[in-house]
């Protein structure tokens, strides 16, 4: 249902980068963020790919696991 580690999936950790360029990459990677939202039929990935576009446009890696923790409770229910 909710991946594991889905943001390794979109941004590729690796050698030292200009903050530039970790924008760019958080760009690129929202981009197929959502391109995956609109193709996603479960209601559950939809709403944790979109927790992790708003997170990764944002920079604010706290709020996708704080919330992430919050959609698996109410899943697990």
């Amino acid at each position: 249902m909710v991946e594991d580690n889905l943001k390794g999936k979109y941004i590729i950790v690796g050698k030292a980068k200009t903050y530039n360029q970790i924008m760019s990459d958080h760009i690129k990677a929202s981009e197929k963020i959502r391109c995956d939202i609109n193709k996603e039929q479960d209601p559950f990935k939809m709403l944790d790919l979109s927790l992790l576009c708003i997170s990764t446009m944002t920079g604010d890696t706290v709020f996708y696991n704080h919330n992430k923790d919050k959609l698996v409770n109410i899943v697990c229910q």
